[in-house]
């Protein structure tokens, strides 16, 4: 029995690894079911049995592949360090895995296109990234106790904040490389870019700013 459900999983992660890849490159509309089974080695068949249909795979591969994302933050320790030293070591990391990891801006692009509630589990996706809103919101109010930061700030504003620079960055790179005439992604210039943002966001609520 657990051999048969080890296989199962394998399958499954496969088929996952499969579509998070098809569908990152080709979008919703021009990934195909055929392809995903090549890339996974398994029949097409097994893809229908275990996940349905083609809206049922991309709702999962949405979540695994933010699932992926969020385990970058299980590394980080929030109660050990000061808080602008953690928050700023939560905003590199999610910087650095962004970097990494251009499908999941191409993934999360394609589901906000689309516009369609169904296409996402908003129940699954909202408990997977919970726990970085969670730690924000721990950091903002360490930080306000220690009076390093100002009081008021918003978590979820920040969480907005922190994701957006992060993920224009990357969606925009080609455009803006062009635009300033040097390629942004080169590893000087995504260095630079990265610290640039983590001075712009802890200063931007630091105790000595008053707000707007």
């Amino acid at each position: 029995m657990k051999k048969d459900v080890d296989g199962a999983r394998n399958s499954k992660d496969r088929i996952l690894m499969a579509a998070y890849r098809q569908f990152a490159e080709h979008g919703y509309t021009g990934a195909r079911v055929d392809e995903i089974a090549k890339q996974a080695k398994i029949n097409k068949q097994a893809i229908y049995y275990y996940f349905g249909d083609k809206e049922a795979l991309f709702r999962s591969s949405l979540a695994y592949a933010y699932q992926a994302f969020r385990e970058v933050d299980q590394t980080l320790s929030v109660d050990s360090q000061a808080p602008e030293k953690a928050l700023a070591e939560l905003i590199r990391v999610n910087f650095d895995y962004l970097h990494r990891s251009p499908e999941l801006i191409a993934l999360i692009t394609t589901a906000n296109r689309m516009k369609k509630h169904s296409i996402i589990d908003s129940e699954q996706v909202r408990l997977i990234n919970e726990p970085l809103i969670d730690s924000i919101r721990l950091l903002l109010k360490y930080g306000e106790q220690q009076g390093k930061f100002r009081k008021g700030v918003c978590p979820e504003q920040f969480y907005i904040s922190v994701v957006s620079l992060l993920t224009f960055y990357f969606s925009n790179s080609f455009t803006l490389s062009i635009v300033l005439g040097r390629d942004l992604l080169a590893e000087k210039e995504v260095a630079a870019r990265r610290e640039h943002i983590v001075d712009l966001l802890l200063h931007s609520i630091s105790a000595n700013k008053s707000p707007l």
